[in-house]
């Protein structure tokens, strides 16, 4: 079995949804572990301005939406979905759009104590082969909370092979960031049939295409038809 943990509901399908679609259909079970996906009633500050930035009405259910467009995005990858419930950064004590790219604060309210103990005990219910985890391009908070909780219980479980898929579309954006890609971190380019998926599954996202891409003509021209997966050494 294959986990893909994904920061937020879109992350995985945006940076390496190839590749699961790859997988699944040749017979592997794959699953997409989305850490950050907790429903918070009445938010406000930034945490709304998240929400009405992209055109939705402040009495909706935001992470609901989301969390049914990923099911939605996962069919389509042949991939099984499963939503944890840790809340976002911006209901964490991040209060910009700049502090959420600028490294974990000090005072984050994330239970670290909390999502080291579930992704202990999902990788020992599931046992999964291989293990992908963000790259962390970009900086965002959520992402290098993902990295540090991969990074802390990986020597338990010497036995998995860990891949780090580079985050889009953050890595396109701001590809001057990277010049590790197609040198010393191969691409791997999508046949037609599993771009068209790839598509498929992250135009599904509808809630952030014109935030994201513009539109969702824009999509396959901003992700581009290549990913990036990285293989990290050990900790010595």
């Amino acid at each position: 079995m294959i986990l893909a943990i994904s920061p937020h509901l879109d992350d995985v399908a945006f940076s390496c949804g190839g590749y699961l679609y790859d997988r699944a259909r040749a017979g592997t079970r794959v699953r997409c572990l989305t850490v950050f996906t907790a429903s918070v009633p009445e938010p406000t500050g930034f945490a709304l301005a998240c929400q009405l930035d992209k055109g939705l009405d402040p009495g909706v259910d935001y992470l609901q939406l989301r969390r049914a467009e990923d099911r939605n995005a996962c069919r389509r990858l042949r991939v099984e979905p499963l939503h944890w419930d840790f809340p976002e950064a911006p209901h964490r004590g991040y209060s910009s759009a700049p502090a959420l790219f600028a490294g974990i604060l000090p005072d984050d309210r994330l239970d670290t104590t909390a999502l080291d103990r579930r992704l202990r005990a999902l990788l020992r219910q599931h046992q999964p082969t291989e293990v992908l985890y963000p790259f962390g391009a970009g900086n965002h908070a959520d992402h290098l909370q993902v990295i540090g909780a991969v990074g802390r219980i990986r020597p338990e479980f010497p036995d998995i092979r860990y891949r780090q898929y580079y985050d889009m579309p953050y890595a396109r954006k701001f590809r001057d960031r990277y010049p590790e890609l197609d040198t010393t971190v191969p691409a791997r380019c999508l046949s037609g049939q599993t771009f068209t998926a790839k598509l498929a599954a992250c135009r599904a996202y509808t809630t952030q295409l014109a935030f994201q891409f513009g539109s969702a003509d824009n999509v396959a021209t901003v992700l581009g038809d290549r990913e990036y997966l990285y293989c990290p050494p050990p900790k010595s």
